[in-house]
């Protein structure tokens, strides 16, 4: 009689790994903002994000970038081409 040693399938998965690597990847976005200023610049009205690099003395294509990965975590709102504090 012969006897199977191996042992059962374990389901991984790779979630815990995503959620760690898209934590830190959230955290330098809150970061980068916050240094940035881009917070402070939209305060009191909603702008544009030429509008917030000109202010900032940024270049506008990476202010848009950083701008729209913060609007898609949810921490500033995006309507049409204007950014705006959360809670104005």
């Amino acid at each position: 009689m012969t006897q199977v040693l191996e042992k059962p399938a374990l389901e991984l998965s790779p979630e815990p790994l995503y959620q760690l690597a898209m934590g830190f990847t959230y955290t330098k976005t809150l970061l980068a903002a916050h240094r940035l200023g881009l917070f402070e610049a939209l305060a009191y009205q909603a702008k544009t994000a030429a509008e917030v690099a000109q202010e900032k003395g940024y270049a506008a294509s990476p202010t848009t970038m950083l701008l729209d990965a913060c609007a898609s975590l949810k921490l500033c709102t995006k309507c049409g081409d204007r950014y705006a504090d959360r809670k104005s």
